[in-house]
């Protein structure tokens, strides 16, 4: 793995940091999909809308949340609902780049370095 992401480091020009975060993403991942393997989430096979619903069903209740002035979470009282499902959000995709192999760690900062250079007129939206 290591050495996959020092030679797209090359053809992207990744700092270190990149390269760190791109290697603990994937390493983070992995511990997540296993996690998801050992509690039984991939004993058959899920279809992508499955699992792109799931992440859909985080979203909605960290929206939610906020509609409901974003109290503690029952599980960690010390971080808000939406913290949380944001967190499950996140979970979600690394399980799901995990099995299916897809490129999220790296794909972030390729992106972000698009979203560095691009001008606020190119966005597709306003925050």
């Amino acid at each position: 793995m290591t050495h996959l992401i020092e030679e797209q480091s090359k053809q992207h020009h990744f700092s270190k940091f990149e390269l760190d975060f791109i290697e603990h993403f994937n390493q983070f991942g992995m511990s997540v999909f296993e996690v998801a393997v050992r509690r039984g989430l991939w004993k058959k096979e899920r279809r992508m809308g499955e699992a792109f619903c799931l992440i859909h069903s985080e979203l909605s209740k960290a929206f939610e949340a906020l509609r409901k002035e974003n109290p503690p979470n029952s599980k960690l009282p010390d971080l808000s609902e939406v913290e949380v499902s944001l967190a499950d959000v996140i979970i979600r995709i690394m399980d799901i780049a995990s099995k299916k192999g897809f490129r999220v760690g790296e794909a972030l900062i390729r992106k972000h370095h698009i979203d560095k250079t691009t001008t606020k007129t190119e966005r597709h939206f306003e925050l």
